[in-house]
């Protein structure tokens, strides 16, 4: 329908548009023989769980396709269909309408004739709602159908400046980190205070060894009493029960999931296809895979894909940085569900996790903001850091988290398998776009807001980092994250005040500080090891006998409280063959050494980096381990 036809249906006063449907869509489609009336019965059924329309239902079930579906919406509201290149949008939006209200309603101003303004949008249902707006007051309204993904197309052309603008500072400034970008964080200041250091180090080395322990035995302490902590109100290792299919609640949510890739071609068709195994309803679910406008070889791997039809493709415009969080709050714009959910590139989630999840919301307190799932890795018996790895993340999320959230405390939450209510994550602004650690910094959010994070008792399973230098580049990334965090929660005093007491406190510190504490100070703290074993060290030989016992003691007990942890978080069937290597544990924490080093070369000279991850390297060596530990049966 080129734009001269548009004019004319504007103008055209025999076309009656309903703003309430005149015939029912499943009329309509048994009419055109689309349907059964068999189909219709059984899409009634599965409507009763669930609260999408009967038209999605069917798609859903594969009775109709999504094309023949706004067809027959078209028809239900009498109105025209439009395809994208038959629709002259206004290229201002000066007609009362603001973006805002343009994406919140899928709806586009096109070409105006006379006093008659012609909208395209994506779903008839909300006529009546738009014809009652204020900026629709005074003007007559026609209406033409157009899809989703031509929305989407349009509103990225035509509403760019702000899309990108919001992307970027969707996050207030006193929520961001956005100021670390263009300040000088070499000051004066600062390179006098390096210099006085090593000063009193060169001048007074005892005396500045001393002082370096002493930092680090206080804050060793403060991990010792976090990780008893652990221990204590745990008893045994607590899992929560999965939730029966009987025991889901009879109205089910309906999800958005977010998938943001970049440069991931290699591991595209097996995200896919791990995806597809979600026994999750389709037509309560949608994926949108998040790529770059520049990453043309994840671009080319979607177009090649064949795309299940709830699945679609977000193309991010270039900006002058490339986060992933930027990339979530552009896509943000367009999703429906009520429950919006992060999956990685690499991810493989259990079958039924979104019943989980929606059982977890059904049932959580009202202030529940969102829900962390648990991390695991499938390919842990790679080599010995992808062991050490695994095991670390199972002490986080299998008993940290769950601590944390028996205790309603504020959990730092992953980068992925994390499910926010929609309207809050709104509210409070969305993502950091400028945090390279956006997962964590939004959990303090949260916190401080007033919201709790929960934990649910499904698991995702994911590559694990077991090459070195990928490991530091992704370390470093994480350490830089929880320094722009710290910043940002400490900047302004008042606003931590919501968190303050002994235990919020004290997660805050060991989450986000104490690693910018201990990590740095590995090489001082590693020769404590060797005098524990009876060895004389020159300088450290001049310290106080008390100094050098309240140390090693200190550091062997903090090992301990880890091991006893590990123990007791791999006690899983496919987590135990690790237990083993749980003593070569104080081997894997001096590796961070390395990746502070590069997190604060990156904190002053390349703030906003994002050294990503590499994906897909051996996962399909675990084929059959993915396959067993994802299918949960129904």
């Amino acid at each position: 329908m080129p734009a001269t036809k548009l004019r004319l249906v504007a103008q055209n006063e025999t076309l009656v548009i309903r703003s309430s449907p005149a015939e029912s869509i499943g009329r309509i489609m048994l009419k055109h023989g689309w349907i059964t009336q068999s189909d219709l019965i059984k899409a009634f059924s599965l409507q009763q769980y669930g609260g999408a329309p009967i038209g999605e239902v069917l798609v859903g079930m594969g009775c109709i396709t999504p094309d023949q579906l706004q067809d027959s919406l078209a028809e239900q509201f009498g109105i025209a269909r439009a395809g994208l290149s038959e629709i002259a949008v206004v290229e201002s939006i000066a007609v009362g309408l603001s973006p805002k209200i343009c994406l919140e309603y899928q709806l586009l101003p096109l070409v105006n004739s006379d006093d008659t303004l012609l909208l395209a949008i994506t779903d008839p249902r909300k006529i009546q709602t738009v014809q009652a707006l204020p900026e629709f007051a005074t003007q007559p309204l026609r209406f033409v159908l157009i899809t989703e993904q031509d929305f989407q197309t349009l509103a990225t052309r035509h509403l760019n400046d702000h899309l990108k603008h919001q992307a970027l500072y969707a996050c207030k400034d006193h929520n961001s980190c956005s100021f670390l970008e263009h300040s000088s964080l070499i000051s004066m200041e600062f390179l006098v205070g390096i210099v006085a250091l090593l000063m009193v180090g060169f001048l007074y080395p005892v005396a500045a060894l001393a002082g370096a322990l002493g930092v680090a035995i206080i804050t060793s302490w403060a991990v010792i009493i976090f990780r008893f902590i652990c221990l204590w109100t745990s008893g045994q290792p607590s899992e929560q029960t999965p939730p029966t299919p009987t025991q889901f609640p009879v109205k089910k949510a309906t999800f958005s999931i977010l998938i943001p890739l970049y440069k991931e071609s290699d591991i595209f068709e097996r995200l896919i296809t791990r995806l597809q195994r979600l026994s999750y309803p389709k037509e309560l679910v949608e994926f949108l895979i998040i790529v770059e406008h520049s990453d043309s070889q994840t671009q080319q791997a979607a177009q090649n894909a064949q795309l299940p039809i709830n699945m679609r493709v977000i193309k991010v415009p270039d900006d002058r940085i490339k986060t992933k969080p930027r990339a979530m709050n552009f896509a943000l714009n367009f999703c429906k569900g009520d429950i919006i959910g992060i999956y990685d590139a690499e991810d493989a989630p259990e079958t039924d996790q979104l019943n989980i999840i929606n059982a977890a919301f059904a049932n959580a307190a009202p202030n529940t903001a969102c829900i962390q799932a648990v991390l695991d890795f499938y390919n842990a018996k790679t080599n010995w850091i992808s062991r050490c790895f695994t095991i670390e993340y199972a002490i986080l999320f299998r008993f940290i988290v769950p601590m944390l959230d028996r205790l309603d405390l504020p959990i730092p939450l992953g980068g992925t398998t994390v499910f926010f209510r929609k309207d809050i994550l709104e509210k409070l602004g969305r993502w950091d776009a400028f945090n390279v650690t956006e997962d964590a910094d939004l959990g303090f959010r949260l916190y401080r807001n007033g919201y709790r994070c929960g934990w649910a008792s499904t698991t995702t399973y994911e590559e694990a980092n077991f090459r070195l230098v990928p490991w530091i580049k992704q370390r470093s990334r994480w350490l830089k994250g929880f320094l722009f965090t710290a910043l940002v929660h400490l900047r302004n005093v008042k606003s931590t005040d919501q968190s303050s007491g002994f235990l919020p406190s004290l997660v805050f510190f060991i989450l986000c500080i104490s690693p910018w504490i201990l990590i740095p100070l590995v090489p001082i703290i590693l020769p404590m090891w060797l005098i524990s074993f009876g060895l004389d060290l020159p300088l450290y030989n001049q310290l106080p006998a008390g100094l050098i016992a309240l140390s090693t003691s200190s550091f062997i007990l903090a090992e301990i409280a880890t091991m006893i942890l590990g123990y007791k978080a791999t006690q899983k069937p496919h987590l135990r063959h690790l237990r083993k290597w749980l003593i070569t544990m104080p081997l894997y924490w001096p590796l961070g050494f390395l990746a502070a080093v590069k997190a604060m070369y990156e904190f002053f000279i390349r703030p906003i980096y994002w050294d990503k991850s590499e994906h897909g390297i051996n996962d399909t060596s675990y084929d059959k381990d993915i396959e067993s530990l994802t299918d949960v049966a129904p």
